[in-house]
This record gives C-alpha cells, structure tokens and sequence, in this order.
C-alpha cells in the first residue's frame, strides 16, 4: 500500500491518486510512480491541463457558501449571527430605551408645590376656590378672580410701624412685615408682595433711592433732597404680581395703595436733629421754591401752619394740634376762629402764599 503525498489517503499501485486524482511524481526520478517516460509525459500533460473533476466540485461549493454567509465556511441549519454583532444590537437598544426614558421625564408637566409655597406657615392662605377662568376673562389667557376675595384677618393689624434707614425713616402698616419683604441695596430699600416673590413676576412693590438730584426723573415720587441728593420713591412700570395667582393680584393691588403711608410720613432724620422747626427763618426771610423741593406732603403742611402756629394759634385738625403740642416753643391760645391774617408779618404772609401754591402744585391740595 501507498500513501498519496496530498490526501493522506492509502492506494495500491498506479501514477494517479484514485481518491483526489492527482498525479504522482517520484521525486528522484521525477517520472510519474509506476509510469515509463514516455507515458508519464502524456499523463503529466494532462494533468496540467485537466483540473481534476473533485477539486472544481470543491471550489464551486466554498464559492456558493461564501455568497450565503458574507464569509468563509460553511453554512449548518439557519443562517449564523456573530455574537459581536448581537451584542452591539442589544447595546444600541438599551440606549435607545433609556434615551426615551429621559425625553419623557423631562418634558413631562410639573405640578407646582403649592402647599410649600402658599401653605398657610408662609403666606395668607388661598381665599378663593375658583382659580380658573370665569366667564368675564374666559379667552383673555387672565385668571379670574370674581369668586377670590380677599382674606381680611391679613389686613387686620393695620397700625403704621415706623421703618427705614439711618439716614430716613418712614411709616408702613404692620401688616406689611407678614405680606411684604424689604432688601436693603446701597442706599436703596426695596419692598417685594412674598406671595409673588417666587413668580417670574417677581412681587416688586417700590423702592427708595437716593441719587443725584440730575438723575432724578418725573416719573418717581420727590420725598426729600439733603446736600443736592434727591430721596425718590421709585415704583414699577407695570404691576408685578403673579398673574396665574388670582389672589395674588388682589393682595398686591391692596398693598399697593398703602404707599401713601410712605409720601406722608417720610423724613430724613438729620432734619429733625437739626431744628425743631421745618422752616426757622420763615418769619424773618422769605422762601424760596428751591427750599421747598424734597418736602413731603406732610412736612410742607407743617411748615406752613408752623408760621401760624408761632403767634399762638390753635388748630381743629387733631393731627395738627397734637403734632404743635409736642414742640417746646408753642403755647397755643389762640383759637381758630379768632385768629386773622393781620396778625402775621410780610415775610409770614408771602411764605404761607408760596407753601400753599407749591402743594397746589404737587397735587396735595
């Protein structure tokens, strides 16, 4: 028995492998094993030009598997996924579903907290049970507030607190310490509504600044001037209350008429320090405009019954009376009725005039 030198597989005799068909070569002789010359020439011809019938078979069938499966080797069964592959498939799917996740958590409606932010420890309690649309505003985008009123029992305390700064001081209703919060900024103090605070409103009330008396603007409220610094009230173009709060526009437009409290009662305290009079030269010089700019409503109503108030006389206005009754140099005798303009002299007589057509002016009479 032979064994071919290709295959490995055992033959008897002959110059061609019975089982791959390949032509034997000895190596010494380089003639074909168990061939003459003569005839293994013939057969080595046609070797080379006849490929053997099993080989072409062999390389027709890895060709087709390679169209099948995209690669070498051969296809058993269902088609074969490479774990690579599925694996990355699993992975670019997990993504894909956590991305998803996130989109929809994200972009989900919030509920607001409202019992954090208007719970009854922070801020007056909700009043009104409808917070949607009426029929009055139903398509105006504004929420109604015909069925909210306000809660009273937080305008209850309303006695004036005397605040403000070194520099001046000022009267609020004592509500205001619960409803309102107050920032001090440089020379500036700024009042907030709490209820609106948190809003994209932001619940800005008014402010008093001080400023340089070339800066001051008409549209602020002239409260008083010291070494040519003006002391402005300074309010909000436009209310700034949360408008998705119906009760909140109420409580904020109530507030807000409370700052008169502020143009009636605001005073600079070096003023008061200074002299026990508004205007001390007033019965022996006269006034000028200049002298009355920065004056509140309430200090030029004192200076020109101070005049009056110098020869004895009394007043029916209480607020008048008691304020003249805790000043050392008066001594009221004089009653209304009995006192006349003769009594004052040119330089009285001329102030009075200027206060009175100075108030007309500013719109306090």
């Amino acid at each position: 028995m032979k064994k071919c030198p290709l295959c490995g597989k055992e033959y008897e005799d002959g110059a061609v492998c019975p089982y791959c068909n390949v032509l034997l070569i000895d190596m010494t002789s380089g003639k074909a094993v168990g061939e003459d010359s003569r005839s293994g020439k013939a057969r080595a011809k046609k070797a080379k030009t006849e490929k053997p019938k099993t080989e072409k078979i062999n390389t027709e069938k890895a060709n087709t598997e390679k169209v099948k499966t995209g690669r070498q080797g051969p296809i058993q069964g269902n088609i074969q996924i490479p774990p690579a592959a599925l694996l990355g498939a699993t992975v670019i799917a997990v993504i894909v579903v956590i991305c998803a996740a996130a989109f929809w958590f994200m972009s989900r409606p919030k509920t607001p907290d409202t019992d954090t932010i208007y719970g009854e420890n922070q801020y007056n309690a909700y009043s009104g049970e409808d917070a949607g649309l009426t029929d009055s505003s139903e398509g105006t985008g504004q929420a109604g507030s015909d069925s909210v009123t306000l809660n009273e029992a937080d305008f209850a305390d309303n006695e004036p607190v005397e605040t403000g700064t070194q520099e001046y001081r000022f009267e609020l209703p004592a509500y205001w310490q619960n409803l309102c919060t107050a920032e001090a900024n440089g020379d500036a103090i700024y009042y907030y509504q709490n209820r609106s605070r948190v809003s994209e409103a932001g619940g800005y009330l008014f402010s008093i600044q001080k400023m340089s008396s070339e800066y001051y603007s008409q549209d602020y409220l002239w409260l008083a001037e010291t070494d040519g610094m003006v002391y402005a009230l300074v309010r909000p173009d436009e209310p700034a209350y949360d408008t998705a709060d119906p009760y909140a526009r109420l409580e904020y437009e109530r507030l807000a008429e409370d700052i008169s409290y502020v143009n009636n009662s605001f005073r600079l305290t070096q003023t008061q320090e200074e002299s026990d009079y508004i205007f001390e030269q007033s019965s022996s010089e006269y006034l000028s405009r200049s002298d009355l700019e920065g004056l509140t409503e309430q200090e030029l109503s004192y200076a020109r019954n101070e005049i009056y108030a110098r020869h004895g006389r009394r007043f029916q206005d209480a607020g008048l009376q008691s304020y003249f009754d805790s000043k050392e140099w008066y001594s009221g005798t004089i009653d209304p009725e009995d006192f006349t303009e003769s009594m004052l002299n040119e330089y009285e007589k001329a102030n009075t005039e200027l206060i009175l057509e100075y108030e007309k002016d500013r719109g306090y009479r």
